[in-house]
């Protein structure tokens, strides 16, 4: 992945356990990817409306390399929701279409995302919690952990 978006100069890749890695989608990269000129054309529909065309088309050429999963959270005082995707060798393998896509914890959409990319939960964990997704409460705050000029841990 590291390889893959080493030209993208806000680009972060965190390493996350079971050799997997995490790329931040942090306000900055969002615009850094918006202006770049990635070709997105010829492209079938992202399965996620928040996977704009250039995002989409990221996560594809990593899927060549490397399994992918988009995953996103939206919660505020326990009410809100997620989403999630995966792609391997630029194909679907899992989205809001698979059947059982709005099931509940352990096999929430960010779970089987995960699982569909290889992810294994550790005993009484789930995926994202196994992977340790959850050590940082915002997308900027894993950013700046992992960045050079990372700050104190939160």
């Amino acid at each position: 992945m590291r390889r893959l978006v080493r030209e993208l100069e806000t680009a972060v890749v965190c390493p996350l356990p079971q050799g997997f890695g995490f790329l931040p989608l942090t306000v900055a990269l969002t615009r850094e990817l918006r202006a770049k000129s990635i070709s997105d054309g010829g492209l079938a529909p992202a399965p996620l409306a928040e996977l704009f065309p250039k995002l989409h088309a990221l996560a594809l050429a990593v899927s060549e390399a490397a399994p992918v999963a988009y995953i996103s959270t939206e919660y505020f005082g326990g009410d809100g929701g997620q989403d999630a995707a995966a792609w391997k060798n630029r194909a679907s393998v899992f989205s809001p279409t698979t059947q059982g896509y709005s099931r509940e914890w352990p096999d929430s959409s960010i779970s089987q995302a995960l699982r569909a990319i290889g992810v294994t939960a550790d005993a009484s964990k789930d995926e994202f919690d196994s992977l340790g997704l959850g050590n940082h409460r915002g997308t900027h705050r894993w950013a700046e952990a992992f960045s050079k000029a990372a700050p104190a841990e939160d």
